[in-house]
Formats: structure tokens, sequence, C-alpha cells
């Protein structure tokens, strides 16, 4: 448990940055982090209306969780899990992929810059905001 943050990248089919976001998260464990991370990610793709998406993320617990309906270890990071399902729902196709925390640099970049930030402070493309943490 420690100071915190949450980011990521959208990129199209071609390997194009069409959106990234980071995300101040205060205090948590790297797991609430990197599920924090996929929630928002799902999120803007939402707002994007992209329905298709493979997610590539470095937390391997995470993406066991969404990808194989494995439970989750504590209750917070079972009921954000659930919001994360419920927003699967608006997707018409949705890939789980993990790779090692080297083959992520930039996602991690933006984490690391994002737990700089204050609790709720959000980056989206470089424009900060603020929005409560779920």
């Amino acid at each position: 448990m420690g100071k915190a943050g949450a980011g990521g990248v959208v990129v199209n089919p071609t390997g194009e940055k069409i959106h990234s976001y980071a995300w101040g998260l205060g205090y948590s464990s790297s797991i609430q982090a990197e599920a924090l991370a996929l929630f928002q990610g799902l999120k803007i793709l939402k707002e994007l209306n992209i329905k298709e998406a493979n997610v590539i993320g470095d937390s391997q617990i995470t993406i066991n969780a969404m990808a194989s309906n494995s439970p989750a270890l504590d209750l917070k990071l079972a009921r954000l899990i659930t919001k994360i399902k419920g927003l699967e729902s608006t997707f018409q196709n949705l890939n789980y992929y993990n790779v090692l925390r080297t083959h992520n640099k930039e996602v991690n970049i933006k984490a690391n810059k994002a737990a700089l930030l204050s609790t709720g402070v959000k980056m989206k493309d470089e424009e900060e905001s603020w929005e409560p943490i779920p």
C-alpha cells in the first residue's frame, strides 16, 4: 500500500495513440490501482464509442479476474471487478491479454506520474479534471 496512480493509453489497430489518461488515486494497493486503471479505460472506450478492443495489462491478477471469472482477492476489489463487468456489457468484443511490465512502459510512466497528482485529479490527453474515485 502506497501513493498510487492509474494510467492508460488507447491506440488504434495500427498502434497510433488516440487517447491517454492518468488518475491520482491517493494511497492504494497496486492491484486496486490496476483495476481502477482498467475501469477508467473501459469508461473512456465507451465515451469514444469503441465497441471492440484488446485490453492489454501488466497485472496478471486483474487480467485473470476479467478473462477467467476467477474470484477477486478481497471484497473491495470484488466490488470494483463487478463494476467493470457491468461496463463490459456495453461492448461487442473485449479480449484481455497480460504482458510483462517492461512491455507496458508508456502506461507505467503515466501511472507513476499520476501517483504525484492529488487524489481524484485526472489527466485526459494532458487536460486536468477532477473525478471521484469509484
